[in-house]
């Protein structure tokens, strides 16, 4: 079984039979983690859900419901997931009633904090803003090499200039991207990814039914920024983001919708 293990400190990608014994699986996440094996808790899935671990020695990971290799596992300590809970539910009054409430600490937080979000049953769909440089260099190589190893579906006709011509032109540093760079991307990594437009609240899909996985973007007419979901509203660390979905969780194509319209109004 593989998985990736997010700890407190960093992530971390472990390979293990399935066979090994919850203790000794328990044992090496309190090496990791280094959070007593008695008090670790384990979110898995999307969105993340607390495993149930059994106390029995005889117990193997391949007999925890839930657990499945691939899966991203949120290693916390129990206290810390009731203090998210709390926080989920009203970040404000949870910081106000904080025994050790500092002022300035809460401002410097909430300005911190993503301008647009909503929130979810166990966390913070969020928009993500990303570093408005105009290109990807590792985007720009995957269509070019895509396009030459397909040149009857990306023919001129599609692409609106020559092949050799549109080749030369998304290697530049100051192109564009748009819906053919989309459909490109979208077969290439073998996900459908949803683009909205925010000035007209059109849904744009890509690779739609034909694949299990979904990314989401916004559009405002120059730039894409792209939809997360993290379960503190207060963690900046993008790399605790899930930006992959699953096509069949509609909460999260439906609250990305609502987050466009929160940002057109």
């Amino acid at each position: 079984m593989i998985f990736r293990v997010r700890l407190p400190s960093n992530t971390q990608k472990i390979e293990i039979e399935d066979s090994l014994p919850l203790n000794e699986f328990l044992f090496l996440l309190e090496n990791l983690s280094e959070i007593p094996r008695d008090q670790i808790e384990i979110k898995a899935g999307f969105p993340p859900t607390t495993l149930e671990l059994s106390n029995s020695d005889k117990t193997c990971l391949k007999d925890v419901q839930g657990l499945k290799s691939g899966e991203t596992l949120i290693i916390q300590k129990k206290s810390e997931a009731e203090k998210m809970q709390a926080f989920s539910k009203d970040p404000v009054k949870f910081v106000q009633e904080s025994k050790h409430f500092d002022t300035t600490s809460m401002e410097q937080k909430y300005q911190d904090l993503p301008k647009y979000y909503i929130q979810t049953k166990t966390g913070y769909l969020i928009m993500r803003e990303i570093l408005d440089d105009n290109s990807c260099l590792f985007r720009s190589i995957t269509i070019r090499e895509v396009i030459l190893a397909n040149p009857t579906e990306y023919n001129s006709a599609v692409l609106g200039m020559p092949v050799q011509e549109y080749c030369d032109w998304i290697m530049k540093p100051t192109t564009w991207g748009g819906a053919i760079e989309l459909k490109i991307l979208s077969s290439w990594f073998k996900i459908e990814i949803c683009s909205i437009d925010i000035k007209t609240q059109v849904v744009y899909r890509f690779g739609q039914e034909l694949y299990k996985t979904r990314a989401i973007v916004l559009y405002n007419g120059i730039h894409y920024n792209v939809i997360s979901f993290n379960p503190r509203l207060e963690d900046s660390d993008i790399s605790n983001d899930e930006s992959i979905f699953s096509v069949e969780q509609d909460e999260m194509y439906n609250g990305a919708v609502k987050i466009a319209k929160k940002i057109k109004e």
